[in-house]
């Protein structure tokens, strides 16, 4: 008889099968981890296997208590978004590129394994117009449940009729669970022309993995203006195409942004 507990980060997990090697011999962990399984004096191996987990195969000794600490699986490649978009209204034309920095909350979390992602765009309408992007993002949260997908970001509209820039720092607060989604806060300082001050902004942000759409709202105030903005993001084919649309309203100048994404993975493989 053996017996032992299976773990992830010290908590326990409950289903996962216990199978002796080479036989029809198995059981599966309790609420707490556990497990007891009868195993054969001729068998010598125990594979222990959960949906999304990495299996892991246990040499047996004369210890009859085990301790298995499971992990899932992680990518040894990574998700790549490339996309065109167009800031209708001044920068018609634009692309953009990240590893998967907005797709990832709507992949399962087994398929993006990766902490940090980086955006990069650009737009313009060929003249005197040009939009500048970039976005650093760390996914995982900062303070137990709270803080996550917290991010740095950049952005500049260099336009014929005015000058724009946007530093901040941005998060997912917490999640509000009577509406279902996340609470997000922005801080930060912008330059609309002549206007430059502090300011933040807050709002929420919500989806269904298995419709696999994402949507949400933000209200700011920067110095002696206020900001609005409204997205929506959808996946048209599987994991590889999505729409997003974007409006912003900066002070009483509106933006409306829409886009095409192609999403795929550099490589397949687990390990």
């Amino acid at each position: 008889m053996y017996s032992g507990v299976v773990l992830e980060n010290n908590t326990p997990i409950l289903g996962a099968t216990v199978v002796v090697k080479g036989t029809s011999i198995s059981t599966k962990t309790d609420f707490d981890g556990k497990f007891n399984i009868i195993v054969p004096k001729s068998s010598k191996i125990l594979i222990f296997s959960y949906s999304g987990y990495e299996t892991v195969e246990r040499t047996l000794d004369q210890e009859t208590f085990i301790n298995v600490e499971m992990h899932t699986y992680r990518e040894k490649g990574i998700w790549v978004s490339v996309g065109g978009f167009s800031d209708l209204t001044f920068a018609p034309y634009g692309i953009a590129i990240s590893n998967g920095q907005q797709e990832q909350k709507l992949l399962h979390f087994e398929s993006f394994q990766e902490r940090v992602s980086l955006r990069l765009a650009v737009a313009t309408d060929f003249s005197e117009n040009w939009t500048y992007e970039s976005k650093f993002i760390y996914h995982p949260p900062i303070l137990n449940n709270s803080l996550s997908n917290t991010s740095i970001a950049y952005i500049k509209k260099d336009y014929q009729e005015f000058k724009f820039e946007d530093c901040f720092l941005s998060t997912n607060v917490t999640k509000l669970n009577f509406i279902n989604a996340m609470l997000t806060a922005k801080v930060g300082v912008q330059r609309f022309d002549r206007k430059q001050g502090f300011g933040g902004a807050i709002g929420f942000e919500s989806g269904n993995y298995n419709l696999r759409f994402q949507y949400g709202a933000q209200i700011g105030y920067w110095n002696d203006y206020f900001t609005y903005e409204i997205y929506f993001r959808k996946f048209l084919i599987e994991d590889s195409l999505s729409l997003i649309t974007n409006y912003d309203r900066i002070n009483n100048v509106n933006f409306l942004k829409v886009g095409i994404n192609f999403l795929f993975k550099t490589h397949a493989d687990k390990y």
